[in-house]
């Protein structure tokens, strides 16, 4: 299991920090049946945003080991087309293609029509 912080995630979070790109409006969670990203990569490894699309996260700051170390976005991505096993998943600046921020994999989620995941996914600066 991996959690990436990849270059591009690091590249956008400095542009926004020295006013050089604006804040997205909203964050968006992916999800994916691959593994195995590493910092240079870009997207996930096997997306299933086919049928389901990235969901808009929600944002806040959160308290890790200093107060407000953490930036944390929540979601929640409902299976809507055949069975799948979910592995995978990514914060984006988009809706669409946009910067991936935040990589991780895990031990994979098998879920039918209807089922979803609700992720957490936090972003670290301690």
């Amino acid at each position: 299991m991996a959690n990436i912080f990849p270059n591009a995630g690091k590249a956008h979070v400095v542009k926004v920090l020295a006013g050089e790109t604006a804040l997205p409006a909203d964050y968006y969670l992916a999800w994916g049946t691959g593994t195995g990203q590493s910092v240079t990569d870009t997207a996930l490894d096997n997306t299933a945003t086919i049928t389901e699309s990235r969901t808009a996260a929600v944002s806040s700051s959160e308290t890790g080991s200093v107060t407000d170390d953490t930036f944390r976005n929540t979601g929640t991505i409902t299976c809507t087309s055949a069975t799948k096993t979910i592995s995978e998943a990514g914060l984006f600046t988009a809706s669409a293609a946009g910067d991936m921020v935040v990589y991780g994999d895990f031990t994979g989620i098998p879920l039918n029509v209807g089922d979803s995941i609700t992720f957490t996914v936090d972003l670290r600066f301690a």
